[in-house]
C-alpha cells in the first residue's frame, strides 16, 4: 500500500479514513469488507485505510476461527476468541485515532490478501 503525504490529506479524507477503523471496530470483517467494496474503485486514503483494515479484519476472523474450533477440543482456548475480538478492536479505534490525526495508519501485523 503506498502511503500518502499527511500534509496532503483532506480534512474530509481523514473523516473517511476514520469511519473505516471504526466501521470495522464495530462490525468486524462484514464492515471492513462493506467500505473496502464502496472505497476499492476509487484511488486515495480511504482506500489505503480500509484495505489494510480489511486485511487486519480477515487475519482476526481466522484466528477467531481456530480458537472456535480450538476451543471445542480443549475448552480454555475457546477464550482466544473473545481476546482476538478484542484485539481487532483495539487496533480499529487506534487506527481510527491516528487517522484523525492526519496521520497514514498500518495495523502492527495482518494478511496481505487484499490489495
Amino acid at each position: 500500500m503506498m502511503t500518502q503525504n499527511t500534509s496532503a490529506i483532506t480534512s474530509d479524507e481523514r473523516t473517511r479514513g476514520m469511519i473505516v477503523h471504526l466501521v470495522a471496530a464495530v462490525f468486524t470483517i462484514l464492515g471492513a469488507l462493506v467500505v473496502w467494496l464502496l472505497h476499492k474503485d476509487k484511488p486515495g486514503f480511504a482506500r489505503e485505510q480500509a484495505t489494510g483494515a480489511l486485511n487486519f479484519q480477515i487475519g482476526i476472523f481466522a484466528v477467531e476461527v481456530v480458537a472456535w474450533i480450538l476451543g471445542f477440543i480443549i475448552w480454555p482456548l475457546g477464550l482466544l476468541v473473545g481476546l482476538a475480538w478484542l484485539v481487532g478492536v483495539v487496533f480499529a479505534v487506534l487506527g481510527a485515532v491516528t487517522v484523525n490525526k492526519g496521520e497514514s495508519y498500518r495495523y502492527p501485523f495482518g494478511l496481505r490478501i487484499v490489495t
